[in-house]
């Protein structure tokens, strides 16, 4: 008998019996060439798998392209790609012995078949993911049907045990991209987690450079901390001198950068780690003697686990994929932004950008800390009535927000000389207390060392506690 055999778009079926399962290999190698010059696609979408492939060597290809990202392999050549299924023997052997040929034609024309926006990428991910449900369940159907017609159990609630088994898995490996614990599971890792961010004076997570603000906050996992000022007044200083305490307290840092180059960022690291005028750095007037401390703090920064990349026009996804290959390559432990601000050039109205604003809070907070576990601050600009834009989508995203600003002469009258020049002031917080309306901590900004200390004299402070 004749079977009849139609395509409509990639996908083959028969009219009748079934010939071939559907399948659209158009768009399989669609994925494989657009991962091969957007490598980083593959981390802006995850419910893509190996076995989901119709065509099992696109599945290897896959598989080897992922596991080159994990590694931190943006550059996707044919080289790389071979070298990778060459360590797995059973993958290799699907390729087979011609690998280098077959994958080195592939690269080079990818360029023909890839998508350039991660919008077409998802939609060909979305089909191969829909194709390969479609094939699998079908595949279990006819197993269903089997038993049906062959077993002689009537015992109804068996086959329904059966039935809702076999859905249960096909949905998590075609609609779920992990396994779903209970909490019971999760209990002791959680644990132990608690316990690795304890401090020995008692507080969890990592300390601020301030003590004065150790009271009402620590850096922790998955919470944003937001220090908000007006134009030019130190908020890269702030930032600057938290990279330096938190190196010393053993984070690996992540510094991106809208502002400094990192030239501009490398003296000004050494002004404040040598107590040297960052102004005679940069001309070379200085002796020998603070020569040698120069020398000193160049051989402590070489050591240190911190990396300052700057871009004027950074945007929310490409944040967010760069924290993520580096975090895979254990290389991100505390994040630093500086700053929030509408870097797109498409907004027009004050609502839009405060708006936008409020979208970048939300992406840092819970796209890079929040799905990294790990600890972070940010910056933002303040306005002339001394608040962040339109507050209230940056606070519903922040977990602690502060205010640092000059002292007004009344201020510094009231309290005094030796309380300093500069205030920092918590504004809310959701991991412990804040300041009243009138309070604040009391700092000096030593601008010329790019140094920002807390006064030793403080003025009474009164803490509202969270719980009220």
């Amino acid at each position: 008998m004749k079977i009849e055999r139609r395509k409509v778009g990639q996908t083959y079926f028969s009219v009748r019996g079934i010939m071939e399962l559907p399948h659209d290999i158009s768009a399989e190698t669609g994925v494989i060439c657009s991962l091969i010059l957007y490598p980083n696609f593959a981390l802006e979408c995850t419910t893509l798998k190996e076995g989901h492939f119709y065509d099992i060597k696109n599945g290897v290809l896959y598989w080897s392209i992922l596991k080159l990202v994990e590694k931190g392999v943006m550059k996707i050549d044919w080289q790389n790609i071979a070298t990778q299924i060459k360590t797995d023997e059973d993958r290799h052997r699907i390729i087979g012995k011609d690998i280098n040929d077959q994958v080195e034609e592939i690269t080079e024309n990818a360029h023909l078949r890839a998508r350039e926006s991660i919008d077409e990428y998802k939609q060909l991910v979305n089909r191969v993911v829909g194709l390969g449900f479609k094939r699998r369940l079908y595949q279990e159907i006819k197993k269903i049907e089997n038993k049906c017609l062959t077993e002689s159990t009537n015992d109804i609630a068996q086959i329904n045990g059966e039935i809702t088994s076999i859905m249960d898995n096909l949905a998590v490996d075609y609609i779920s991209d992990e396994e779903i614990k209970t909490f019971a599971d999760k209990v002791d890792n959680l644990w132990d987690k608690v316990k690795e961010n304890r401090n020995p004076d008692g507080t969890f997570g990592s300390p601020p450079k301030w003590g004065c603000l150790k009271e009402f906050f620590t850096y922790q996992n998955g919470e944003l901390v937001l220090y908000c000022a007006r134009r030019k007044a130190g908020k890269s200083v702030i930032a600057l001198n938290e990279v330096v305490q938190q190196l010393k307290q053993g984070e690996k840092v992540v510094y991106f950068d809208t502002e400094m180059s990192d030239v501009q960022f490398f003296t000004r690291l050494l002004s404040h780690i040598t107590q040297i005028p960052e102004k005679d750095i940069k001309s070379g007037n200085y002796g020998s003697e603070q020569l040698d401390i120069i020398e000193h703090a160049k051989r402590w920064i070489k050591k240190q686990p911190l990396i300052h990349e700057y871009d004027p026009r950074w945007t929310k996804e490409k944040i967010i994929t760069k924290c993520k290959i580096l975090h895979n390559q254990e290389k991100l432990t505390f994040f630093i932004y500086d700053y929030f601000k509408d870097t797109s050039g498409k907004t027009v109205s004050s609502s839009e950008i405060y708006n936008e604003l409020g979208n970048w809070c939300d992406s840092i907070k819970n796209s890079v800390l929040g799905a990294l576990d790990i600890k972070g601050i940010a910056f933002a600009q303040l306005n002339r009535e001394n608040r962040i834009a339109d507050s209230d989508k940056i606070e519903r995203y922040c977990s602690t927000g502060i205010v640092w600003r000059k002292k007004t002469p009344e201020e510094i009258q009231k309290d005094g000389q030796d309380c300093g020049n500069y205030l920092m002031q918590v504004m809310f917080n959701r991991i412990g207390g804040f300041h009243d309306e009138d309070d604040y901590c009391d700092m000096v900004f030593r601008g010329a060392v790019l140094t920002i200390e807390e006064c030793k004299k403080q003025h009474n402070k009164n803490i509202t506690p969270y719980d009220e």
